[in-house]
């Protein structure tokens, strides 16, 4: 017997703000190409000379873009601008944590 979750289960209220799949179309290279229009478009509204929150999104979504050295840039930039800036440090350890055979993820 299948069991079905309740309409505003967690899963589903969660499902709905972030990607909780067990597909390959979540991860991110594959997200990337699923969504690359939107994310170059969303690229292309963020000013040359942004503060460092927009350059940690710019970094975030050259990561989904598949371009991890420049998505480094930006969120390295991001860091030294704002040390405080949450969001650059969390996209920065996920770019690192699936970078090649020997990830070097820090909790900097």
């Amino acid at each position: 017997m299948k069991k079905t979750l309740p309409p505003d289960s967690l899963v589903e209220i969660l499902g709905r703000h972030f990607l909780l799949g067990r597909s390959t179309a979540h991860l991110p290279g594959r997200h990337g190409i699923i969504h690359g229009k939107e994310y170059r478009a969303a690229l292309s509204r963020i000013p040359a000379k942004a503060g460092p929150e927009k350059r940690a999104e710019r970094g975030r979504l050259l990561r989904m873009l598949g371009e991890p050295a420049l998505a480094a840039v930006e969120l390295d930039a991001a860091i030294a601008a704002a040390p405080g800036l949450a969001a650059a440090y969390a996209w920065r350890w996920e770019l690192r944590a699936g970078a090649g055979p020997a990830p070097s993820a820090d909790l900097e």
